[in-house]
């Protein structure tokens, strides 16, 4: 989905071409040198930089119009490709030139011309917010509905990049709202991570799906869970999105919210019924995602309204463990002040303190200490937490277990 952006900056990145002093003149927009050039050596309008470029390529980059048209003049390819696929029009459409693209456009250049990615004239001008351009190319008969190489549509563009004018206008020519990319996703999903509560709303005034679900079945809601704008979601919700969807792990909106640390997301989803111990295929529920993730803020919200602190996976495996696992000391304290079994065990008889000794982790294998855990627990094969610090030569751990009257 960043191929976009990856080709956008590639061409706005490029402050001079190194090859060729007929590709500097016409980078540079000196049409007098460039005259001269090419009148003395008419061939120079097919001569190719390093990257591809001929000197048409740079001087549309650049949006001079006057040195384009003198190339044009002197029969220059105007569909030439450089090494990524970009013809002139491409490379103008990208960068806003409107008049160069006429220009080329008027010269025969090719509407629905692709470069290595799929992307065409329309996906550049939409990325990148040109309505201008777009309406140029519209005018000229460029297919709204046309996909790159993963399958985004200029309506998927513009949603991407959250550019609303752009979306309207789109949609005003028959772009089609729910046609979805290579993963599955629609124009929707992706304007709900930009945060453009405005753009959200027009789409779904367009009857845009409010429950498609992507190829992993994360539907628009499960994608603005993640993201931070809670106003998204707000509106989401208010247009009747399922608060319970589930993805092809059976993860719902507020693991989502918890994985990413959106503590007021999920106080959002929360207040809107979101089951707080709702369990995904793996048996992990919210809280799960945010022990691991060392999301504090949002463990604290999920304790707060019921989230249990005791709940294991299939293996047995507590939010406690997790913060071991992870290290994740403050999440650790939240989870004991709430009663968590210090000592709990997961299939294999490890506890948090194990754990937290054969990882070598001493800030939370100090503050299970200080909470009573057992030092000397034993797991299925008779190890204590001393055992597995010292075969993982874990000295201060060591020396901090035995302090504590650890034993092997």
């Amino acid at each position: 989905m960043f191929v976009l952006v990856l080709s956008s900056l590639a061409l706005s990145c490029r402050h001079k071409p190194r090859t060729g002093s007929v590709h500097d003149a016409a980078f540079e927009g000196d049409l007098r040198t460039v005259t001269a050039l090419v009148e003395s050596d008419p061939d120079l309008v097919f001569k190719k930089d390093k990257d591809g470029n001929t000197p048409l390529h740079l001087s549309s980059q650049a949006g001079y119009k006057e040195v384009s048209a003198f190339l044009l003049a002197g029969r220059a390819d105007v569909n030439a490709r450089n090494k990524d696929g970009n013809t002139p029009l491409l490379i103008a459409a990208a960068m806003g030139h409107k008049d160069v693209a006429e220009l080329l456009i008027a010269n025969k250049a090719e509407m629905e011309a692709k470069d290595k990615n799929g992307e065409t004239p329309l996906h550049r001008a939409a990325y990148d917010g040109h309505k201008d351009i777009a309406e140029l190319l519209l005018a000229n008969k460029a297919d709204v509905n046309i996909k790159d190489n993963t399958g985004w549509t200029p309506l998927g563009c513009a949603a991407q990049e959250g550019h609303k004018e752009v979306a309207e206008f789109l949609v005003a020519h028959k772009a089609r709202v729910n046609l979805r990319d290579r993963v599955g996703a629609t124009p929707l999903h992706y304007a709900t991570v930009k945060g453009k509560r405005d753009l959200v709303e027009f789409l779904l005034a367009n009857k845009a799906e409010i429950g498609a679900k992507d190829q992993d079945g994360r539907t628009p809601l499960h994608y603005a869970a993640a993201a931070e704008y809670k106003d998204v979601v707000e509106l989401l919700l208010a247009a009747k999105a399922d608060i319970h969807a589930r993805d092809k792990d059976g993860d719902t909106p507020l693991h989502d919210a918890a994985s990413k640390g959106q503590k007021e997301v999920a106080e959002v989803l929360i207040a809107h019924k979101a089951a707080v111990n709702a369990r995904n295929h793996e048996g992990y529920t919210p809280l799960y995602y945010a022990a691991e993730g060392g999301q504090k803020d949002v463990a604290e919200v999920l304790l707060a309204h019921k989230a249990d602190a005791n709940a294991v996976d299939r293996n047995g495996i507590s939010p406690l463990h997790w913060t071991a696992m992870n290290d994740h000391a403050d999440v650790m304290e939240v989870l004991l002040a709430n009663k968590a079994r210090i000592n709990a065990k997961e299939k294999d008889g490890l506890t948090s303190l194990h754990f937290a000794a054969g990882l070598g982790y001493k800030d939370v294998t100090l503050l299970l200490l200080a909470h009573k855990a057992d030092v000397d627990s034993t797991d299925n094969d008779g190890e204590t937490p001393l055992n597995l610090a010292m075969a993982k030569d874990h000295k201060e751990i060591v020396e901090i277990l035995r302090q504590h009257g650890g034993h092997e």
